[in-house]
């Protein structure tokens, strides 16, 4: 390189060494997107948000062209809080083609701070494409329209989520679509209980559209419009959901409500899993034969 130095990082890339206060009155994007892009840049290493309240006023992009992790100290004490209106506030994963891409997310909270109710396309978190090793755990997502939006354009994915808190969502709290596949959920809550009061009668817990096998462990789905809702549109499928240790318990509507719109549900298995207390029934399938297998 002549006599100019070359920057060798691998490691946390703190969001504080390039200006990020985390006071929640200074707008914390630009120096967020600066560690995103140096680490993208670099290949390796992770931007970290120590301790904070980060405002953050447009969309993060993580990265549509490296891997990248996201690491806060823990929930509560590492906190986005975002003011992002009708687009998603973390982007992950390839948004424009069909590459394939890591994303991982360890100890941070998610907040919207904007106008309440948040408008539709205001989500916490939309990856597409991301494929293993890709790990979301010991996380929190507050007060969006959608929670955790999951897609892809084709069966590809093997994405590992745990650990997490999804509360007080207007619509979904987990969406799966595109023909996401391999996804494993264990240790979480989803519920769209409004700050204490009564959950948004159309809200959902956990949708389905286009996914292929989904494995839920310890997952509880409750106060929320229903608690889950399975829908593949036509040509879509809705194949192998494993349940175990899935409570959907005191939601507005059904707990499980298997309705496909023209595609085709083959093969639930549910084994220890509870389905109570809800306004309608606790398991609710519609459809034909040919459509719920």
């Amino acid at each position: 390189l002549g006599n100019q130095w070359a920057l060798i990082f691998n490691g946390k890339l703190n969001v504080k060494k390039l200006g990020a206060i985390g006071d929640l009155a200074t707008d914390d994007t630009l120096p967020a997107k600066a560690a995103i892009i140096a680490v993208g840049a670099s290949g390796s290493g992770s931007p970290y948000f120590p301790a904070g309240k980060y405002k953050i006023t447009s969309s993060l992009s993580c990265s549509p062209t490296n891997d990248i992790s996201l690491l806060g100290d823990g929930v509560g004490l590492s906190q986005i809080r975002s003011t992002v209106a009708g687009s998603p506030t973390l982007l992950a994963g390839d948004h424009v083609g069909s590459e394939t891409r890591t994303f991982s997310l360890d100890g941070l909270s998610i907040q919207y701070d904007g106008a309440s109710p948040p408008v539709s396309g205001t989500v916490a978190i939309h990856a597409r494409n991301i494929v293993s090793p890709s790990r979301l755990t010991n996380f929190s997502i507050q007060k969006f329209y959608d929670g955790l939006k999951l897609e892809a354009t084709s069966l590809i994915g093997n994405i590992f989520i745990s650990d997490f808190t999804i509360g007080n969502t207007e619509s979904k709290g987990i969406h799966l679509l595109g023909g996401v596949q391999g996804v494993w959920i264990r240790t979480g809550k989803v519920t769209a209980r409004q700050d204490g009061g009564s959950p948004v009668s159309t809200s959902v817990g956990m949708q389905l559209d286009y996914c292929n096998g989904v494995y839920l462990d310890g997952l509880d789905l409750l106060l929320n419009g229903r608690g889950m809702l399975v829908t593949p549109s036509t040509g879509e499928t809705v194949h192998w959901v494993f349940g175990n240790q899935v409570i959907l318990d005191t939601n507005l509507g059904a707990g499980l409500d298997i309705n496909p719109q023209g595609g085709t549900v083959n093969g639930f298995d549910f084994g220890t899993c509870w389905a109570s207390s809800n306004g309608e029934i606790g398991v609710k399938i519609r459809g034909s034969s040919a459509s719920v297998v």
